[in-house]
């Protein structure tokens, strides 16, 4: 196959995945063993964000979210005039897709502009393994690119029939093994054992595999796909359990998060313990996914020619400083995630940078990459420059008025217009609650585990960096909603036609 005169582009995303879980992963995976050689690996990388719409449009766009304004307390989508990785590829002849696991990554929320197929999954796709292992749910170039099921319950009836499927769903998580059991009998395991497929949302393989067959020879694309593996609620893996027993202790773990969130639970250690061993086997499965990405474009003679980026949109706690799960604090389980980037012909292979990166720096990578000239977003940085240099500036992470965490020293909720801001800058994290909270400084090459909070002795020496997160959270306050000019204010910003 003649090569593309243009490199193709794969972002997979998977969701909730940790930098430390997955790197202790890739020192027993054979497939990551190979992953690595052929690409750069960025130890230090900092998700911008602790859930999922935020951290993809930054991923898209190379803008944090207090710039492009995607966030609980901002816009509900992502402003049409914004230029992304979709828009602009496609201006370049680039086919386009989206595969997502995460429902949340839905046309309304901008997410289908620019690309030519946007497919998406069902609300409590983790929960239960009930869609077809070969079409989407809900898929932009079919009859069912509307989520009927959602627009009825939700838009239409939003405090009937919604409000009684919601709380099921909320309730569900404290028994686990209902989930199990449901998608056991669904997938006919009582029949035939090895029609048992706890992949979610295994459509999505199939939809990438089919994407590539239908291109055109020579023609690149844009693939950016989300897997769910790492997202609770967690069901245990089959024949991944040393007994019966053992099965038995992790199906029926609880995971409730909506009674932690209101002070009703708190895990045991045990229980800890085993959200954590469900967790590691989750790493473990969404790697085998990853290589069957892989695999296909080796398969079509594609690898060589594309540039390949392996990155979490945030990570997951388990209990580290009072947290659960995600849309909590800004402390590393959440914020620290994996970035690997397979270039072109693997190109510097093997390396790993010791910089600091952010999933900003994804939109300014593709278009160095694709364009073979360096592209300035403002916030984010081409990788390619940081592979042997630093980063000359801090990376940023927000929490967008979270009410849904609480910490083992303050078990009062934040106010629905509060931000949560960190900001990592030459080996210190400094973490402030905007407006007028209390602020945190850990040194994160000493003491990764974020125990010891230095702040208050170094109060004047990081002050500056506070002050940046204060101002920050200021600009992290709702803006009129449905309006685009402060998206396109901050890319003017960015390319310095604006103070």
């Amino acid at each position: 196959m003649a090569p593309a005169a243009r490199p193709n582009v794969v972002i997979v995303v998977v969701d909730c995945l940790r930098g430390d879980d997955f790197e202790e992963e890739s020192r027993v995976s054979p497939f990551l063993g190979r992953l690595r050689r052929e690409s750069v690996t960025f130890p230090h990388c900092t998700s911008v964000s602790n859930w999922t719409v935020p951290a993809h449009v930054s991923i898209l766009t190379g803008l944090y979210p207090f710039e492009h304004n995607v966030h609980r307390l901002g816009l509900r989508s992502i402003p049409s005039t914004l230029p992304t990785l979709a828009t602009s590829l496609s201006a370049r002849g680039y086919a386009t897709q989206l595969l997502s696991a995460n429902h949340n990554l839905r046309p309304d929320a901008g997410f289908g502009v620019g690309f030519d197929q946007l497919a998406w999954g069902i609300w409590g796709e983790t929960s239960v393994r009930v869609t077809s292992d070969t079409q989407p749910p809900f898929d932009s170039r079919s009859m069912s690119g509307v989520d009927l099921v959602r627009q009825r319950l939700l838009d239409q009836d939003p405090g009937g029939w919604w409000k009684v499927a919601r709380h099921i769903a909320e309730l569900l998580p404290r028994f686990p093994w209902v989930l199990d059991g449901f998608s056991r009998m669904y997938a006919g395991l009582l029949r035939a054992e090895g029609t048992l497929d706890y992949r979610v949302a295994p459509w999505v393989d199939t939809s990438f595999s089919r994407g590539l067959t239908e291109l055109s020879p020579g023609r690149p694309f844009l693939s950016v796909v989300n897997l769910m593996e790492c997202h609770e609620p967690y069901l245990p893996e089959p024949r991944e359990s040393a007994s019966r027993s053992d099965w038995i202790g992790l199906v029926t773990t609880r995971q409730d998060y909506v009674s932690w969130v209101r002070g009703h639970w708190l895990p045991t250690p045990r229980q800890l313990q085993s959200l954590r061993r469900l967790y590691r086997q989750k790493v473990h499965a969404v790697v085998q996914r990853v290589e069957g990405i892989v695999q296909r474009l080796i398969d079509e003679g594609r690898w060589d020619d594309t540039l390949f980026i392996l990155v979490g949109d945030h990570g997951q706690a388990f209990g580290e400083h009072g947290q659960l799960f995600h849309s909590g604090e800004l402390y590393e389980p959440v914020t620290h995630v994996p970035l690997w980037i397979h270039f072109p012909r693997g190109e510097n292979g093997g390396t790993t940078a010791h910089a600091e990166a952010s999933l900003v720096d994804v939109f300014p990578t593709v278009m160095e990459v694709v364009d073979g000239s360096r592209t300035e977003t403002g916030s984010g940085r081409p990788l390619r420059g940081l592979v042997d240099g630093t980063r000359p500036d801090p990376t940023v992470s927000v929490a967008d008025g979270v009410t849904r965490y609480r910490s083992l020293d303050d078990l009062t909720r934040p106010s629905r217009g509060s931000s949560q801001i960190a900001i990592c800058s030459e080996g210190y994290k400094v973490i402030v609650n905007s407006p007028g909270g209390p602020t945190h400084a850990y040194r994160l090459g000493r003491d990764p585990e974020e125990a010891t909070d230095l702040w208050p002795s170094l109060e004047a020496e990081l002050r500056q960096t506070s002050d940046r997160a204060q101002r920050i959270g200021g600009m992290m306050h709702p803006r009129a909603e449905g309006t685009y000019e402060w998206a396109t204010g901050a890319r003017l910003r960015q390319w310095g036609y604006l103070e």
